[in-house]
Parts: C-alpha cells; structure tokens; sequence
C-alpha cells in the first residue's frame, strides 16, 4: 500500500507538472497580458516584457495597442528594425491613434531615415496643426537635411507654441548662427555648435535633442542640487514634463535665494501655476512681479496670457501691448505671437 500510494503521489505531481506545462503553453487574452507586460516594461525588464507578447492569443492579433507596445518596447532596446515593423502594424490597425506614429517617427530618425520619418511627422501636423514637440521634432529632421531655413521655421513655431521649450531655442539659434555663417561664407555651411552652460556640459547632447526624461534624470542628481542654474532648468524641464508640482517645489527652493534667481523663480512658479489652471494664483504673483519689476519682460508676458486666460481681453491686450513695448528684440518669438494676438483681437 506505501508503495502505491507513493506511486499515486508521484503520478499525480507528474500529471499537475504537465498540466500546469499546457496550462503555460496555452495563449491568452491582450487583456490578462497586458498588466503584466506593462509592469515588466515599466521595471525595465524588456526583454522579458517581449517574451510575454508570444504568448498572446491570435484573435488579438489586429490590436494597434498591442503593436504599439511591442514596438515602444523593441524601440527602448534600441532595436530599430523591429519598432518600425511594428509601428506600422498599429498605425494600419488604427491610424487615428497617434502614438505608434511617433514611436515610428522615432525609430526612423534612429535609423537615418530622415526623408520617411519628415513624411510621417507631416502627417502627424496636418491632424494637430498646434503641437509644438511635433514642429521641434520636424526642426532637426529637417536640420538633419540641411534644409535650413524651414529648419529655423519650424523651430520658430515650436517656440511660438511652447516657450519653456528649451531645446527648440537653442536649435533655432544654432540655425541662426549657422545661417549667417553661411550668408558670409558663400557655399560654406559654418558648424553647428551649442551655447550650454558649463556646469551643463555632461547633458549637452541630452538638452539638444529633447530627451526630457534623461535631463530631468540627470539634473536631479544630488551635485547639481546646490547649483541654481541647474535647478531653474530643471523645474523648466519638469514643466515641459507636465511634472508641474515637483517644478513649483523646485522654484519655491530658488525663490529663497536672491536676485536674479528668485526672480526668475517666481517667474517660473507664476508660469507652472497657470499651465496647472491655477489662474488666481497665477494672476497674483504675475501682478507682484509686474509691480516688482515693471520693466520685466518675462512678467509682462506672464500677466498678459494669464488675464488672456481669465477672458479680460481689455486688460489683456493692454498689458501685450506693454510687453511688445519692453521687448528688446522685434525678432523674439513672443514679441511676435503677442503682435499676432493684437492683430487679431
């Protein structure tokens, strides 16, 4: 009987080893894998995330977020081949969605294939003509092609858009630079170089490109803690990031130090409370600086969109008017988008 009953025991762990081994084998469903992919993709474990997409069952095959992963996840282990193939499957499943369009957009430029990736970007702007990163990113695709004055264009525009868009000023003023070199060395095409603050070096290449994420990783590094000029591009970063209470953490910090960086700070913190829709308090501390500092073009600006913001278009247009008066260059970008306001209103 022991022997029996071991025998039972043994065949009966044997039967659930098998069956726990077809149970395994067995596809599932997008939506019991999907939690699990995302965790992994999120815990940096790609390849593993990958691994997981084998196992999901063929009716989900047509899914444009099931694609649309599998390429996100393929792109961030730099493997551009596969992105593409699989961006384009969830841009053919649904074209409307757009973020397969940019994971495509992106691998193309990784791979060079700047005259494919400039194709997919015009489509993405032809549907959000008002979409700012998607004008940067056509700036350096353009860039990339040395077509320069469109380059410049379409830094202008992503500018226009969004202020805080560091990355875009400094491309556009290296088109500027490279332009004018140009325009004194018939046929010669001068360097590209970039202005980046010492203490900013080691991200240099992170800032130009626009890799938010690395930037925001880098500058919160504890050495650059004690240096202001760091933090106040770093709040500006975690703005474009839409990070904006850790941004307003970081300028109340700053504010705490003397002119220019409290300035700056406060200036920065009335921006982040008014892209958060917080419009009194945004409205508040845009009239203390203006009151400050009259002469404060970046103030200036502030309490216009904020009383633009609050629909007292009177006020408005008078304070626009005010900044276009400030403004020490007719060629700032928001010199003109305040014209343009004016124009129109």
């Amino acid at each position: 009987h022991a022997t029996y009953g071991k025998l039972a025991r043994t065949c009966h762990t044997l039967s659930r080893k098998a069956l726990e081994e077809q149970l395994a084998a067995m596809p599932v469903a997008w939506s019991a894998a999907a939690p699990d992919i995302l965790r992994l993709e999120a815990r940096g474990d790609l390849a593993d995330a990958l691994a997981l997409f084998d196992k999901i069952a063929v009716d989900s095959a047509n899914r444009w977020d099931i694609h649309g992963t599998r390429a996100r996840i393929h792109l961030a282990l730099g493997q551009t081949g596969p992105a593409i193939e699989y961006a384009r499957r969830a841009v053919s499943a649904d074209p409307s969605r757009t973020e397969p369009h940019n994971i495509l957009v992106k691998a193309l430029l990784s791979r060079g294939n700047h005259e494919e990736a400039l194709v997919e970007i015009d489509g993405l702007l032809s549907r959000a003509p008002d979409d700012a990163a998607q004008h940067y990113v056509r700036g350096k695709v353009l860039l990339a092609l040395s077509r320069l004055p469109e380059a410049r264009e379409a830094f202008d525009l992503a500018c226009t858009l969004s202020p805080v868009m560091i990355e875009a000023m400094l491309l556009r003023r290296e088109v500027d630079r490279c332009m004018g070199n140009s325009r004194r060395q018939v046929g010669e095409q001068g360097p590209i170089t970039f202005d980046i603050p010492a203490s900013l070096s080691e991200l240099r290449d992170d800032l130009i490109n626009g890799r938010t994420n690395d930037v925001i990783a880098g500058l919160s590094q504890a050495r650059y803690a004690d240096d202001p000029d760091a933090q106040l591009v770093l709040a500006r970063m975690l703005v474009v990031d839409r990070q904006l209470e850790r941004a307003i953490e970081i300028y109340d910090r700053i504010a705490q130090l003397a002119d220019p960086h409290r300035h700056t700070a406060l200036v920065g913190k009335a921006s982040a409370f008014l892209d958060s829709g917080k419009l009194e308090s945004a409205l508040a501390l845009f009239e203390l600086l203006c009151n400050e500092k009259p002469n404060d073009g970046d103030a200036s600006e502030g309490r216009a969109r904020a009383l633009e913001q609050a629909g007292r278009t009177g006020e408005a247009a008078a304070e626009y008017r005010r900044f276009v008066a400030l403004a020490t260059s007719r060629s700032d970008v928001r010199v003109r988008a305040a014209q343009l306001w004016l124009e129109r209103h």
